[in-house]
């Protein structure tokens, strides 16, 4: 009797104790923290990478109905959803998906989206680009580009910035480039924000590495668009519980990460509907 009262008891312990601290440490600047193992820029790890998005291609191909869910489906369903509601006959779709790594996102459209065209420009580092050219090389759809934005983009529906901002020393200039581009839309998925001031922290959720990166204070993103021909159309949450986010201190707790998603007050020219 004790012990079936006690197991859902021992059970919740045991599960606590499986989740992973994604983030440590609270620190002023992205250069204050320490990078271990050389984060993102590890050869071993765009390998492994590498090798994971030629199988999670393979078996978008090769599937008829739809793949089962995931646990992070809540967040890789928005920009597949997004797209489709800009498709038009005879019209491509065309993101600028900033810190694409090898084509996430194109992939999640790859397994949402049917009779649609879309195309993909991927702003990442040039490390990654040597890998992600050799999957795509036969692919029109998609292209990368080294980190720097180019100057000779052609006309971008959606910026989409998917859990990629917060690695970005100057974001701050990096959003001025962005906004230049003149997209209709401009949405953020599983972005990391709070209440409390931006400030920075290590990522180490990846088994023997350190990353540095950003939270941001909510309010800020929100302003700075909307403070540059930007206006916020929908925000919403993602219920992460494979995270533990209880190891900051008081002040600079989180919940949830964040999705965002802005307009161009230029384009919001439709007809009323009576």
């Amino acid at each position: 009797m004790l012990k079936s009262l006690l197991d859902p008891v021992l059970n919740r312990i045991k599960k606590d104790k499986s989740r992973a601290y994604p983030f440590k440490g609270v620190y002023k600047k992205l250069s204050d923290v320490p990078v271990i193992n050389d984060g993102y820029h590890n050869d071993g790890w765009l390998k492994t990478i590498f090798n994971d998005v030629i199988i999670k291609l393979n078996t978008i191909k090769k599937t008829r109905f739809i793949l089962p869910a995931e646990q992070r489906n809540n967040v890789t369903n928005l920009l597949p959803l997004l797209v489709s509601t800009l498709a038009q006959p005879n019209n491509k779709v065309s993101i600028l998906d900033f810190g694409g790594g090898m084509g996430a996102g194109y992939l999640d459209c790859l397994k949402c989206l049917s009779n649609i065209e879309y195309i993909f420009h991927v702003i990442d580092t040039a490390p990654n680009n040597e890998y992600a050219n050799k999957i795509y090389q036969t692919d029109s759809n998609i292209k990368f580009y080294d980190i720097d934005i180019p100057d000779d983009l052609p006309k971008i529906n959606i910026i989409n910035l998917g859990s990629s901002l917060q690695y970005v020393d100057d974001y701050n200039s990096t959003l001025k480039d962005l906004i230049r581009i003149n997209s209709e839309y401009i949405f953020f998925s599983d972005t990391f924000m709070g209440e409390m001031s931006t400030f920075a922290t290590m990522q180490v959720n990846m088994k023997g590495k350190g990353i540095p990166c950003w939270i941001f204070n909510y309010q800020e993103i929100i302003d700075f668009f909307q403070n540059n021909k930007y206006e916020l159309v929908y925000k919403s949450s993602n219920y992460q519980p494979f995270h533990d986010l209880s190891n900051f201190p008081s002040g600079f707790k989180l919940k949830d990460s964040y999705n965002l998603l802005f307009i161009n007050k230029n384009f919001k020219t439709r007809e009323k509907v009576y």
